[in-house]
């Protein structure tokens, strides 16, 4: 008997140093993870930024960056890996690496999509799904560049008379086909205006009736909000009206919130 109980309390303490070792190691993994989001963007080349990242658990797949071009350009990108964890998360930083290396080298984003897109079909041997934007913003020219991989359309607020646009243009996930094509899709920027990225699990997050938070939700708060809301002051709206939908549900997926305004 006395044996059969050193064994066991043997087997507890096994289990308890590997337990420990996994969640150091997830630690560690987020740290890494944490150190390819952007810093410091409360003002990138004269544009009021704000973002955000909730993981599901300790890592996730969602990916935001926020990169200066030139004193006239900005690009701004998402990144959604289907999935979250350790596999969604070792493939988004994939991802940020081929990101970072294709933008100093094109400023289409089309071709800088279509570029990442054949560099992770060719690197891995099964299909993956990862939805994408990337957006470029011409201070010169008032004008927002972008093409969409299968992401949800970022919403752009126009404050005079309360306009929004959905920049969506029909591109499909990256990960699926080496030779997907994308185009790139041209919207208006001016003062005032305001582009809010997300990743669905903002939109498809659920609260204890199994209802849907939704982009009319998410539409809504952002027309109540007064034109001269700050980013700071509209993400904390949004996060806040997630949260108070939600309650106590778990949530099922990583949220990403990225937005841009022009001063």
């Amino acid at each position: 008997l006395h044996k059969s109980k050193r064994m066991q309390q043997a087997a507890k303490e096994q289990l308890e140093k590997a337990m420990q070792s996994i969640n150091e190691e997830l630690e560690m993994a987020k740290k890494v993870q944490e150190s390819l989001l952007p810093r410091d963007i409360a003002e990138v080349n004269g544009l009021a930024v704000a973002a955000a990242y909730f993981p599901c658990g300790r890592i996730g797949g969602d990916l935001y960056d926020i990169i200066k071009i030139d004193e006239n350009r900005t690009c701004f990108a998402m990144f959604d890996v289907v999935g979250h964890g350790v596999p969604a998360a070792l493939i988004s930083a994939m991802v940020k690496v081929s990101f970072s290396k294709n933008i100093t080298r094109d400023t289409c984003t089309a071709e800088i999509m279509e570029r990442i897109n054949k560099e992770i079909v060719n690197f891995f041997h099964e299909k993956r799904h990862i939805t994408a934007f990337l957006g470029i913003y011409d201070s010169t020219t008032k004008e927002l560049l972008f093409t969409n991989g299968g992401h949800p359309s970022p919403i752009l607020m126009h404050p005079r008379g309360k306009l929004m646009e959905h920049l969506g243009n029909g591109g499909l996930p990256m990960g699926m086909f080496a030779d997907i094509k994308y185009e790139v899709s041209k919207a208006g920027m001016a003062s005032g205006d305001c582009l809010v990225m997300f990743t669905d699990g903002l939109t498809e997050c659920g609260n204890s009736s199994n209802a849907l938070f939704g982009k009319k939700r998410l539409e809504d708060i952002l027309l109540s909000l007064p034109d001269e809301s700050s980013t700071n002051d509209i993400l904390g709206a949004i996060i806040k009206a997630q949260l108070f939908f939600s309650g106590n549900s778990a949530r099922s997926d990583d949220i990403t919130i990225l937005i841009v305004k022009v001063p």
